[in-house]
């Protein structure tokens, strides 16, 4: 369980959110929602990271496994 805000996971899927760039040269895109989530899983997309919060659906918390 993280934390902090200064995990620099945090830190990486923020910098991500903020700066259009650094997804682009990364290849990588920030998703949040489950219902999005479960459109790229069905879609093939890889999920690198997968984070949750406390009252999380169980169908979200199915997505995380």
């Amino acid at each position: 369980m993280i934390t902090s805000s200064s995990n620099p996971k945090i830190k990486q899927i923020r910098s991500l959110q903020s700066a259009s760039r650094k997804r682009s040269e990364a290849g990588l895109v920030v998703i949040e929602g489950v219902r999005l989530t479960v459109v790229a899983v069905d879609a093939g997309w890889e999920c690198l990271r997968v984070g949750d919060a406390d009252g999380l659906s169980e169908r979200g918390r199915r997505l995380g496994e």
